[in-house]
């Protein structure tokens, strides 16, 4: 397959209890037919010699989904080293490209073990997840019920798949702000506070859905264990189709686009007051690379080079993914021509350095009429590059 996963890999221990969800079978089962109709293959682990095989095992690109909610399975050759184990498997993120699957709550909040669930150290709620992203040198904050809103990464997921229409607001219980490392794909958010989203560790990632089979707060929200599973299925396929490996990018125009996206459905929302100077908007469209495309290393304002007799600066320039983005302000009509000539000659130097361009153009009042026909000639005669009329 194009994503290059191996295998995906089910954790439903036998007789092992699972925290904050009804069934771990309803869950799997869900898990299965929906990866299976999307043409992956599927493994269960239903015994705790068998995961801690491939736990103790350094093959690649594994996916997998613990089905036992906010308690994962601990095999028995571990004894009571939760922290040896989980960091264990951020390692194996982080080095062999594993993509871990949270289907609800706090990841990895209790171990279990049989009969046995224990709580992992009670005075610190995130410290089994901090265990597994301490890798990477993690920071992570958990937090209550928050409303949260879908965000155009969570429905473009949603538009490749019959599984189920996801609302455009909910409430999540258990949101997190992330410090380091950045979410590369959020789902749910509402600004800081991110309810479903993908975390990057080193070549793999951490897929998480903050949904609880019981949400709280004034606005409750009840999830079934299917429900739970769609979004995992929808949240973890969203991650792995466009696995971005440690040396280069597998889908770099498909990057761009969804660059395109965020800005475009986050920009005008963050700009809160009428923007008198490019760096007005150039600092919101900092904020939402930080956010979103961290792991893509983007350089705001700290790139010049020499093209003919000028020189030119774009706004920002990412070497890993081999982009440049420019920012135009376009606050009265006789700017709409000046800002076509001046992208015109920075497709010509930019191409010289970059292979992918985005310019993205705030019009204040709607100086420019049809932005379609404006984008259009740019697109259509230059691979590559996008304009964005926001």
């Amino acid at each position: 397959m194009a994503d290059r996963i191996n295998e995906i890999s089910i954790v439903a221990i036998d007789n092992t209890r699972s925290e904050w969800i009804a069934s771990k079978d309803t869950i799997s089962r869900t898990l299965v037919d929906n990866f299976r109709s999307a043409d992956y293959e599927v493994n269960i682990i239903s015994e705790l010699g068998d995961l801690d095989g491939l736990v103790r095992d350094e093959r690649r690109n594994v996916v997998l989904v613990n089905a036992h909610g906010e308690a994962i399975p601990m095999p028995d050759s571990w004894g009571e080293d939760w922290r040896g184990y989980l960091t264990r498997i951020g390692t194996l993120a982080r080095d062999f490209g594993w993509t871990i699957v949270s289907i609800t709550g706090y990841p990895f909040f209790y171990y279990s073990r049989g009969d046995t669930v224990t709580r992992i150290q009670p005075v610190e709620r995130v410290d089994g997840l901090g265990a597994l992203i301490s890798v990477v040198n993690g920071q992570v904050r958990g937090t209550f019920w928050s409303p949260v809103d879908l965000t155009m990464e969570g429905k473009g997921v949603a538009s490749e798949f019959d599984a189920f229409v996801p609302p455009d607001k909910l409430w999540v219980s258990r949101c997190f702000v992330w410090d380091n490392p950045r979410p590369t794909r959020i789902f749910y958010a509402a600004g800081p506070f991110v309810g479903a989203a993908a975390i990057p560790i080193g070549m793999g990632f951490l897929v998480y859905n903050g949904m609880m089979s019981v949400d709280f707060g004034t606005g409750p929200n009840q999830y079934s264990d299917e429900l739970l599973a769609k979004f995992a299925f929808l949240f973890a396929v969203g991650t792995i189709r466009r696995v971005r490996r440690r040396h280069g990018l597998e889908y770099p125009m498909e990057i761009l686009n969804r660059i395109a996206l965020d800005i475009s459905s986050e920009l005008r929302r963050l700009v809160e007051t009428t923007p008198k100077r490019e760096k007005q908007v150039q600092r919101q469209v900092n904020n939402i690379l930080r956010l979103r495309h961290d792991d893509l290393n983007f350089r705001w304002d700290q790139f010049q080079f020499p093209y003919s007799s000028k020189s030119y600066k774009p706004d920002f320039i990412s070497e890993r993914a081999n982009v440049a983005i420019d920012v135009k302000l376009c606050n009265n009509n006789r700017k709409v021509n000046r800002i076509v000539e001046e992208i015109n000659s920075d497709i010509t130097a930019y191409k010289s350095r970059f292979k992918y361009l985005l310019f993205v153009v705030y019009d204040t009042n709607r100086y420019i009429r049809d932005p379609m026909a404006f984008t259009g000639d740019f697109e259509r005669h230059n691979a590559g590059v996008r304009v964005l009329v926001v």
